[in-house]
């Protein structure tokens, strides 16, 4: 089946996790269905009663009935026949009040938690994807099939569980209209047919295509919103803010156009419905007058009960319409989750089972090959030594491959060919849990987060306040965040924009320092820092490298000169190594970058 027609089974994907929350309903609302079908059979009797006419002593309404009567008899000692009915029709209409709102109530409670638990299971899903999944989507893709289109999953499954109370509520109707008028019953029959025909021919060409415009527009929207708040800073010194704005109204006005047209036909097959309603008890009427000629009278308990049946019936048919032109128009939301779920390409990057609990590693990249996806290699060959309690450092000009090689090394990719070693041990044998535990990662772009300092610090784990505070002191931080209004409990803002890029710096090595790393990682940790910041912040970095084994990435090489080792890269080939008086002193490559940078 193609994905761009509706799977209604995949709606069970869903579902068969609670079936027995769903055999729990289902006994209930056929509970509710039978005690509005004897509401409905006990007027026949009040009707008759009421008229001085004799209630029919066959048929299937009577035989019901008189079930019903001979078991209450006991518990309801009322001579007066008119009196006992209408005390059982009050008494039915409370207990199916009270078992309508017990269904209620556990549908509800099971629509929340099936919500939950699958925007978890998305939300799961995509943060233990690869780190390429997210590299080939958009952030307002992932941040819509995370929040909104879950969000569909209790709109359907509202639809859904009021549908099949319906139906069952439509089905002791249908049997009580054929036990009064099999003709009258017919003619319903004949009108429901085209009505299913009608409703389907609006939920499948209307409502459903409908519903995948909603779902990519409802994509796009997030992608811009998410954008352009990312963006803001070079939305507003570019001056391009009528463009981002023409492209969000031209996005909400298709949107909402869409919505219109599903709002408008969705009103449809319930207001025919009640159109169908008047004309049949309208025409029953006149058929009675015009073909029978005994008073009319005496056809009113007939005509009441089955009448008021009609109505319940096609009150409860009208909603079909309704509640499964919704369904389709969700259903595509449904789709993409369930997709997302079941989609094995999210995390291929597979864990080894040997937990990482090395004290000062070596690190060993042999003969590595490597490209990124849809692009050329980057390395053919590549080998490399990091030798445990060094400082390494890796320079070369942009695109030669120095962030690539701490990509692999912290198995956000996997090489293709070749293997990368600690202490003689492939990476790949490793659990990617243990290993990146006793990583220490910063980066020239660090993620800083709105909340407080000591959360930003901790990053999740529960630390006590001592370890937090000794870790920003070893970053170099400890004083300018007592400085702060609320020290660590200061609130960074968005990206942490209340702060400095040299303390936004020192907050990230003191997150790595907190966890004890026997690993340490910078990638270009300084390069987008001033002089005294970078000051700063090489003096925490050379802290925590005397008690690791230390990589690092250098855009500014007068930040690695006392470097124990350091390798040159380019177009992903080792072409020198050294100290940095070795290198200066063979003139090549590095000698070349070094002296252009201090020019």
């Amino acid at each position: 089946m193609s994905k761009n027609e509706p799977r209604l089974s995949d709606i069970w994907y869903f579902l068969s996790p609670y079936k027995w929350y769903l055999l729990l309903l289902f006994i209930i609302g056929l509970g509710a269905s039978l005690l509005e079908f004897i509401n409905v059979a006990l007027l026949y009797p009040m009707l008759a009663i009421s008229t001085n006419q004799n209630f029919p002593q066959d048929g299937l309404i009577f035989q019901f009935l008189l079930i019903i009567d001979n078991l209450l008899s006991l518990v309801l000692p009322i001579n007066d026949q008119l009196i006992k009915i209408c005390v059982l029709f009050i008494f039915f209409a409370i207990v199916a009040w009270f078992i309508t709102l017990l269904y209620i109530k556990i549908s509800s409670d099971l629509i929340a938690r099936i919500t939950v638990d699958f925007k978890q299971k998305v939300f799961n899903k995509i943060i233990d994807a690869d780190y390429q999944f997210f590299v080939d989507h958009k952030q307002g893709d992932i941040i819509y099939k995370t929040q909104r289109a879950p969000g569909y999953i209790a709109d359907i499954l509202s639809n859904l569980t009021k549908l099949s109370i319906d139906l069952m509520l439509s089905a002791t109707a249908f049997i009580l209209l054929i036990s009064i008028s099999l003709k009258g019953t017919l003619v319903l029959i004949i009108g429901g047919i085209f009505y299913y025909l009608f409703t389907r021919y609006l939920s499948m060409k209307i409502s459903y295509l409908t519903g995948q415009g909603r779902y990519q527009l409802g994509q796009k929207e997030s992608v811009l919103l998410n954008e352009s708040i990312t963006g803001s800073k070079q939305i507003k010194v570019f001056e391009v803010s009528s463009i981002w704005k023409n492209q969000f109204h031209a996005t909400l006005k298709q949107f909402f156009d869409l919505w219109k047209r599903d709002i408008f036909w969705a009103q449809i097959p319930a207001s025919t419905l009640y159109l169908l309603i008047f004309v049949t008890i309208g025409s029953v009427i006149i058929y009675i007058k015009l073909f029978y000629s005994n008073p009319f009278i005496l056809y009113l308990p007939l005509l009441g009960t089955f009448s008021l049946a009609v109505l319940k019936l096609l009150l409860r048919v009208a909603n079909y319409g309704t509640y499964q032109m919704g369904i389709m128009s969700a259903l595509p939301n449904l789709i993409a989750v369930k997709d997302t779920l079941e989609d094995p390409d999210y995390t291929t990057i597979k864990s080894g089972i040997l937990k990482f609990d090395h004290k000062i590693p070596s690190i060993r990249f042999e003969n590595i090959y490597f490209g990124y996806k849809n692009r050329d290699r980057i390395f053919q060959g590549m080998s490399m030594l990091i030798e445990p309690g060094k400082t390494t450092a890796i320079v070369g000009s942009s695109g030669s491959g120095k962030s690539t090689m701490i990509d692999l090394l912290l198995r956000l990719y996997d090489v293709e060919q070749g293997a990368i070693f600690i202490d003689n041990i492939n990476l790949c044998e490793y659990e990617i849990i243990s290993i990146r535990e006793k990583i220490g990662f910063v980066s020239q772009d660090t993620f800083i987060f709105n909340s407080t300092i000591r959360d930003n610090i901790s990053f999740g784990e529960n630390y006590p306040e001592s370890k937090i505070i000794a870790a920003a002191s070893q970053a170099n931080a400890h004083e300018f965040i007592l400085q702060l209004p609320q020290g660590y409990d200061t609130i960074v803002g968005d990206r942490g924009v209340k702060i400095s890029g040299g303390e936004r710096q020192r907050i990230a090595i003191a997150r790595a320092i907190i966890r004890d790393p026997e690993i340490l990682i910078l990638d270009e940790a300084t390069s987008a820092l001033d002089n005294v910041s970078e000051k700063i912040v090489q003096d925490a970095i050379n802290n925590v490298a005397k008690k690791c084994t230390t990589l690092i990435v250098a855009h500014r090489l007068s930040t690695i000169r006392n470097a124990d080792s350091i390798y040159v890269l380019e177009n992903g080939k080792i072409i020198e190594n050294g100290s940095h008086d070795n290198l200066m002193e063979r003139k090549g490559k590095y000698w070349e970058l070094y002296t252009h940078q201090a020019s």
